[in-house]
Order: C-alpha cells, then sequence, then structure tokens
C-alpha cells in the first residue's frame, strides 16, 4: 500500500510543479540514439557487463548507440551486433553523416528559452563524439530558444551557426566529464513563488555548498527570472531582492517538511467536486463563516503547494489560493484514500486541456471513480467536447474527465473515447530578455556596423566626393543669384554674416549591457580568471 500511495503522491506533487518544464527527471538521463562507423581498422570489441570480450566488430561495420557510458575516462556505447547487446569504446568509432534521427526529439513547442550564465560550446550533434564546432562559441549572457532537445542535448542556433550545447543540469551526470553545464531556463514574464517556510536563503550558486548570499521572508512573493534542476527532486530559481540576488533552491518532491515554496501558476485549474469552505490563511484551522464555493464551480488557481502528508495513510493536504467572488481565499484539500485506494477529494488538481471524441455512446456519472452514480443522460456517438479536468483511477488504471453536455455537468471514463490533447500556441509576449537598457534599432545597428568597416581609403574618396558635390551647389548657386540680380537690374552688395561654429555635441560612450549573473562571469573574464570549473 506504502508504494501505491507514494506513487498517487508524485502524481500530485507534479501538479504542484505545473508552470515548470520538468525535463528533469528522478533517474539516469536518456539520450537520443545516433549512427556511428567503426573505423578502427583492427576493429573494436564488443565487451559484456562483466568486462568479457563477446565479439570483434569488424572495421566499417555501421552500428546504432544505444546509450553511453564513461567509464574510467573513456566512452563507451551500447550497442547490439548480431542478436549480441554489449558495449564499445565509442574511441574506435565516428559518427555518421545524417545520424542524428530528429524525430527522436523533442521539439520546442512552447518557445521555452535558455540564458548562457557562462561562455557555451557549440557541437556538431548531440554527443561529444561528434566533436566540437570550431569557434562556435556562444558568449555569456546570450538568450537562446532551442529547435530540438533530449534529456543531455539541445539544438539551438546562434549568429547564423546551428549546433548541439550540453543542456543536462544535474551535477551528478558524469558521462560527459569535460563539459560544463553553462546555462539555465529562462522563466516566463511574471513567474512568482511565496515563501512558505522560515528558513528559506538565497545561494550564490545553485549547487550544494555554495556561499549564503541573502535570505527570504515567509509570505512574501518573489519574481524568478530563471530557473534550473541542478539535483534530483530539487528546483532552483534566481531571483533578485534589494538586498541580494541569487538561487533559492527548493527540494519540491520531498514533502512538506523540504517544502519551502508555493509555486504561482495564473490560470484555470480546478473545478471543485463538492462544496468547499474557504480559508483567509492556508494555516488557519477554521474557515470563513457563511462563505461556500458550490459544486462544478470553476476556479482560477495561483499558489499552490503541499501542506501535509502522511506517509502511513496516505492522507495528503494541499493549499491554494483562488479568487471567489473578487476576494482572494485559500482553499483546502484534504486528499485522502481508502483501503481500496478510492480516492476522495474536494476538487480536481489535474489540468489538461484535450478534445474528446466518441466512439460509443457514453454514460456520465455524478461522481469520478463511482460507477455508481450514472445519471440519465449519454454523450452519443461521434460527438466531440473539449475537456480541461480530469482525475486518475489508479485502481483500474483509467482516466476519469470533466464533461458539460448539453448543461449536464458531470464525469466520464475514458473506455470509449479517443483523446487529443491540444496544444495551445505559445505567446512570444510570455518571455522577455531582462536588459537593463534599451538596444538600438536593428538599422542603427547596420549603420554604425558599416560605418565602422570603412577603410581610410573608402573614407578619403566619400569625403572627396562630398567636397565635389558642395562646390557644385555652390557653383549653380551663385550662377542664380547673379542670373537674378541682372534680370532685376538690382545692384546690392551683400552683407557679411558671422561666421560661427557649429556646437560640439557630446555624447554618452556607448556600454555594452550584460544581465546577471552573466555579468559577473565577463568580469572575472577581464581579469583573465575564467577557467574552466571555476
Amino acid at each position: 500500500m506504502k508504494n501505491k500511495i507514494t506513487k498517487i503522491l508524485l502524481s500530485i506533487i507534479c501538479f504542484l510543479a505545473l508552470p515548470i518544464i520538468a525535463n528533469a527527471d528522478m533517474g539516469a538521463p536518456s539520450t537520443s540514439q545516433y549512427d556511428v562507423v567503426v573505423t578502427n581498422k583492427e576493429g573494436t570489441e564488443l565487451l559484456d557487463w562483466d568486462d568479457k570480450k563477446i565479439a570483434t566488430i569488424p572495421y566499417d561495420t555501421q552500428l546504432t548507440i544505444l546509450y553511453e557510458y564513461s567509464i574510467d575516462g573513456e566512452l563507451y556505447g551500447d550497442v547490439e551486433y548480431k542478436d549480441e547487446y554489449g558495449f564499445i569504446k565509442l574511441s574506435d568509432t565516428q559518427p555518421l553523416e545524417g545520424a542524428i534521427d530528429y524525430s527522436t526529439f523533442a521539439k520546442n513547442e512552447y518557445k521555452q528559452r535558455y540564458y548562457t550564465l557562462k561562455d557555451t560550446q557549440m557541437y556538431k550533434g548531440p554527443s561529444v563524439v561528434f566533436g566540437k564546432i570550431e569557434d562556435a562559441i556562444i558568449p555569456a549572457g546570450e538568450t537562446l530558444i532551442y529547435k530540438y532537445a533530449d534529456e543531455v542535448w539541445s539544438l539551438v542556433e546562434y549568429n547564423g551557426v546551428e549546433g548541439w550545447i550540453y543542456s543536462y543540469p544535474y551535477y551528478e551526470f558524469e558521462v560527459y566529464d569535460e563539459v560544463e553545464y553553462t546555462i539555465t531556463n529562462v522563466a516566463k514574464k511574471n513567474s512568482k513563488l511565496m515563501i512558505v517556510k522560515e528558513d528559506a536563503v538565497l545561494y550564490k550558486e545553485a549547487k550544494e555548498g555554495s556561499e549564503v548570499v541573502g535570505k527570504l521572508s515567509k509570505d512574501k512573493v518573489y519574481t524568478y527570472k530563471y530557473y534550473t534542476y541542478p539535483y534530483a527532486k530539487t528546483t532552483a530559481f534566481y531571483i533578485e531582492t534589494e538586498e541580494a540576488s541569487g538561487w533559492f533552491m527548493n527540494q519540491d518532491y520531498n514533502g512538506p517538511e523540504e517544502d519551502k515554496m508555493a509555486i504561482y501558476e495564473e490560470r484555470d485549474v480546478l473545478v471543485t467536486t463538492d462544496e468547499l469552505n474557504v480559508y483567509k490563511h492556508y494555516n488557519d484551522e477554521n474557515p470563513v463563516k457563511n462563505i461556500t464555493i458550490p459544486k462544478y464551480t470553476e476556479l482560477k488557481g495561483t499558489y499552490n503547494f503541499l501542506v501535509k502528508w502522511d506517509e502511513n495513510t496516505g492522507a495528503v493536504t494541499t493549499a491554494t489560493l483562488i479568487t471567489y467572488d473578487g476576494n482572494e481565499y485559500w482553499i483546502i484539500d484534504k486528499e485522502s484514500y481508502t483501503d481500496d485506494y478510492t480516492y476522495i477529494s474536494g476538487f480536481s488538481t489535474s489540468y489538461s486541456k484535450s478534445k474528446l471524441t466518441f466512439k460509443k455512446d457514453t454514460p456520465i456519472y455524478e461522481e469520478a471513480l463511482n460507477t455508481d452514480t450514472k445519471l440519465d443522460t449519454k454523450i452519443p456517438k461521434g460527438a466531440e467536447i473539449i475537456v480541461k479536468y480530469s482525475k486518475y483511477d489508479y485502481e483500474t488504471g483509467s482516466s476519469w474527465y470533466f464533461v458539460d453536455y448539453d448543461g449536464v455537468k458531470g464525469w466520464i471514463t475514458n473506455n470509449y473515447i479517443e483523446e487529443e490533447e491540444i496544444i495551445e500556441e505559445p505567446d512570444e509576449d510570455d518571455y522577455e530578455d531582462y536588459e537593463e537598457e534599451e538596444e538600438e534599432s536593428d538599422e542603427e545597428e547596420e549603420a554604425e556596423e558599416e560605418k565602422e568597416s570603412l577603410t581610410p581609403k573608402q573614407i578619403g574618396l566619400i569625403c572627396a566626393g562630398g567636397a565635389v558635390i558642395l562646390a557644385l551647389v555652390a557653383i549653380v548657386t551663385i550662377k542664380l543669384i547673379n542670373k537674378k540680380k541682372t534680370k532685376d537690374e538690382v545692384i546690392e552688395q551683400p552683407k557679411e554674416e558671422p561666421v560661427t561654429e557649429a556646437p560640439v555635441v557630446e555624447t554618452e560612450p556607448v556600454t555594452e549591457q550584460v544581465t546577471e549573473p552573466a555579468k559577473k562571469e565577463n568580469k572575472k573574464k577581464s581579469k583573465k580568471t575564467n577557467k574552466k570549473g571555476e
């Protein structure tokens, strides 16, 4: 029972981290497969896990690398050869042209961004065996939209050059000993969190043992610019306060004893399944009097977090800040499980916008996970409905969806439906570059570049040409004046105008702006102390 409860708990906690794109998992990362050819003239040895030789794979044999390992500083790859599985030295091979199958990578549907904390090397493929792209280094302080990614590598483009960068954030991954994690994820605009514990602090770097540079206050809301996953079960957020800037690390999968924050997500993610009381604060024991939210009310949830978990009984208490009748309240959901693992909760916490197509007449139930509450209304075969809320039945392995069909509200199972997830188009305005000063326009930059690219000879020719043009204009002007004088028979001495010098306009020197925390890294470079690993 404890294992099942743990599984259920993890699913709940996954909801609590919805605004964070959790590309981090709890196990070893999975790299994408790629094709190589044996380049060692003597072939390469296929070894089993006891380091015993299975076979010798001949020169010029094509293989698919299934996974990579680092053993005593040597990089190995899993392969299949003549129905035998083992691993080979990757130094005995080289990647084939067209070795990368992009269909095995996740496409960046939501235009997620990276920010370079340090100079970042680009590679020819999603492994160090592909080799570095010469002179393709992305400087610190750049924002990138990646195209494809697996759990370790991401395809990006910078200054017209396309290449792969190392994007696995966990420090304990040691397959590529010489590769440094130099990027972080860019948060969307208005990404916020609320501190719910007293001992929350800021660290200089997003790693254990880092220097503490500041403290965070309980029940205060902070905006974060960047986030990453330095360790399993841990999310780090880059926060700037008036006192200090640094990384707040939240062990957000270890239960309420370690969870120090409530994450912010402003969207409709809740529908009540029972009448609910409301609370002024998440720690209040008594609800607000004379206010009850009716059943089947859709609510806008913002901050939410795990308050309590009883690992023996499986009872879970979550707190969610909502807006109801124009006022903010906390709703406390005390979720529990019966002996037969029946899920009991006051609202749906799973949000997934999908289109359901019905293959058969489908009954509607008043309660989720309860087939004894069938209503008279059925959804006919061929109907299509957009749903947003769901519950998962761990006992049967089926999903339940909240529907509103012809005014009848209730729940259906997924036995007779086809589900299509709706990918919502990303809003380009969801992100910002966090520049400290407004950058020059493209036209100004191009003009400046052209100006800087002129040689002295070119400048001399331009000046000479300009002088000729001015002389011609002067001659034509004088002739016109003389012609006018003759016609009007007017002889008049022109008055001499005083010659005045053009005012000298002082300009401010243009300085390059680099955002925190990359600014600190550039300062290190100027002192020539930016060595690897610092």
